[in-house]
């Protein structure tokens, strides 16, 4: 672990607990992350996944995500975003990508969190919050006919808990979609590292 990280390394024997061994680390990689995150401990948290980066090299692509989580717990979203795209560069996961764009949503660089978004769900066209996510991005940048296209297609999929049917087709698909643009501003407006957390635990 580098000089720079050296006071987030977990207080007491936290990691020597929970990764005695290769195989003990992985199973324990999200019970750890969810009890730092339980605890608001976000800076011990990337002390602990810098040394499960450093030990054990095979699980770096399963560790830095949450490494890059607690980073922008931390306040550091700018090492968050490097650490996702890393993540990237090793194992391309479509939470991972969804998790960079929601990051790059949050900070203002609507552009490259849709091109995020749009990595996700080519992985994975079938989930629904991803499907979401893009939408919300659509929306953000101002392609409102692409946006009602998205929505119209999310709803023939049943994903209505994500965009509220009842709004959404009482307001957006009656061709009157400037009257639902307020309405689906709000309803886009989703904390990214709550969202990324539901998806790790």
């Amino acid at each position: 672990v580098g000089a720079a990280h050296a006071a987030r390394l977990p207080r007491g024997k936290a990691f020597e607990r929970a990764c005695p061994d290769e195989p003990s680390c992985r199973a324990s990689l999200a019970r750890t992350a969810a009890s730092y995150e339980d605890e608001g401990a976000a800076e011990e948290a990337v002390g602990f996944f810098d040394r499960v980066v450093g030990v054990y090299p095979a699980l770096a692509a399963e560790a830095r995500p949450y490494r890059a989580h607690f980073l922008d717990r931390a306040g550091e979203t700018r090492a968050a975003i490097a650490e996702y795209q890393t993540s990237l560069r090793e194992a391309p996961n479509a939470r991972t990508y969804a998790s960079l764009g929601a990051i790059l949503a949050r900070i203002g660089d609507a552009p490259e969190a849709l091109a995020a978004y749009r990595e996700a769900s080519r992985l994975a066209p079938e989930d629904p919050q991803i499907s979401y996510l893009v939408a919300r991005s659509l929306w953000e940048t101002g392609d409102s006919a692409v946006v009602r296209e998205a929505v119209s297609r999310m709803l023939a999929a049943g994903n209505d808990s994500w965009l509220h049917q009842d709004l959404v087709q009482a307001r957006g698909m009656t061709g009157n979609l400037s009257s639902t643009m307020n309405p689906l501003g709000n309803m886009f407006n989703i904390d990214a590292p709550t969202l990324y957390m539901t998806w790790l635990f």
